[in-house]
């Protein structure tokens, strides 16, 4: 909850897929701006990146790692 108020997201659920990632150019046609006027949310705090990349390495180790090309 507190990354999401940082982040200035609403109160529903949400999850960060370990095993899925996305492939694009940044900044891609698909990005759009936030409430604030900006392309992004803002910074993640580094535990909890350190966490997802760990879950994404053992994703990519079983070979269940999955990527998508979304730059058309």
């Amino acid at each position: 909850p507190r990354v999401k108020t940082h982040l200035g997201l609403d109160d529903r659920s949400s999850r960060v897929i370990c095993d899925e990632y996305n492939e694009f150019d940044w900044p891609g046609v698909d990005l759009d701006v936030t409430t604030k006027g900006r392309p992004d949310y803002g910074f993640v705090p580094d535990a909890l990146i350190d966490r997802v990349r760990a879950q994404m390495r053992d994703a990519r180790s079983r070979g269940t790692l999955r990527g998508t090309v979304r730059t058309t």
